[in-house]
């Protein structure tokens, strides 16, 4: 009962956040493990808003069967390919403080975002490097904790006036020795 109130509780104060932010998604996904058979859906929320065209905040949250976690932070973009962030924030466990850092560096159609988060029940990271080859397509590389590594493609699209996103990456997890399909199917507002 208690986590599904925080995650009750993160979802009112995203959706207040929403409201003023520059960048606003919601995402649901889900990782297929081929040696077990099992899926392992999330769904999570991110947000931000700029405070100046250097400085800005964000607010992310995440949400699974037995598991949740939010955190918030500061963004620096010193240049205008490069931002770098840090977060601190709480997950659902014993150990309940939950850390985060990213690196995002773009420049034209090539991009590379990078997130680390610690603390709490362990570390896990992120790393996407993609091409976006017009304003529907991108392909690249991804390497997630828990999900592997491998190729990466998404599609974007609107449906009416929303902004919708769907994604794939089939990829291998070296830590289970498995195949894993990662997938992801989201909107922006």
């Amino acid at each position: 009962m208690k986590k599904y109130f925080v995650v009750w509780l993160l979802i009112c104060l995203s959706a207040r956040l929403a409201m003023a932010s520059d960048v606003a998604l919601v995402e649901v996904q889900t990782v297929w493990a081929r040696e077990t058979e099992t899926f392992t859906p999330d769904v999570d929320a991110y947000l931000a808003k700029n405070i100046s065209s250097y400085v800005g905040l964000f607010a992310f949250v995440q949400a699974m069967e037995n598991w949740a976690q939010g955190y918030g932070g500061l963004t620096v973009a010193p240049f205008p390919w490069l931002e770098l962030g840090t977060g601190v924030g709480l997950e659902q466990g014993d150990n309940p403080w939950r850390f985060a850092e990213n690196l995002w560096i773009g420049s034209g159609p090539v991009s590379f975002l990078g997130i680390v988060e610690h603390g709490g029940s362990g570390w896990w990271y992120k790393a996407l490097g993609k091409y976006t080859f017009d304003s529907h397509f991108s392909a690249g590389v991804l390497a997630q904790r828990f999900a592997g590594v491998g190729l990466y493609g998404d599609f974007r699209f609107k449906l009416g006036q929303a902004p919708l996103f769907l994604w794939t990456a089939p990829l291998y997890e070296w830590e289970a020795k498995n195949l894993t399909l990662l997938s992801g199917a989201g909107f922006s507002f």
